[in-house]
């Protein structure tokens, strides 16, 4: 678990950075300004799939079976942790995962994320999510045994 949790502390922090480039860059050119918005977003998507893959690991170590995890779609993983006291806002983490294919969409060519600045709050939950995973076995040990019996 301590390098799933490195591991998503390193994506905070270069998501941070890419979305201040981002944002303090001043008017680049329409090149040098697409290429920094696509690293912000590709930032995004890594700092995202870094915090699903904590939910999944730590949900599959205290909950549920890994297969149960495996086949556990988003919305399903984000209720499991809203209800274990993981995740303060389910809405906002849904919110994120709408997040996320706008995201994707957009790096294909295919959209646009028309408010970067939303993005941003994401690393806040992702700060969030890693303290409460490090108290955590203090915030899921009490709550696991609930969420069991709704399952």
């Amino acid at each position: 678990m301590t390098l799933i949790v490195l591991s998503l502390l390193v994506a905070i922090a270069r998501f941070e950075r890419a979305l201040g480039q981002f944002w303090h860059d001043g008017r680049p050119g329409p090149e040098t300004g697409k290429a920094i918005r696509s690293a912000a977003l590709s930032a995004y998507l890594n700092l995202h799939a870094h915090c699903e893959g904590l939910l999944r690991r730590y949900l599959a170590e205290t909950v549920l079976t890994p297969d149960a995890v495996e086949q556990a779609g988003y919305p399903e993983l984000i209720r499991l942790a809203a209800g274990m006291g993981l995740v303060e806002d389910e809405a906002a983490w849904m919110r994120a995962g709408e997040d996320r294919a706008k995201a994707e969409r957009e790096l294909e060519g295919q959209g646009v994320v028309e408010d970067m600045l939303a993005l941003w709050d994401f690393s806040d939950r992702a700060r969030l999510l890693v303290g409460r995973v490090l108290d955590g076995d203090g915030v899921g040990a009490g709550r696991a045994a609930e969420v069991q019996s709704g399952l």
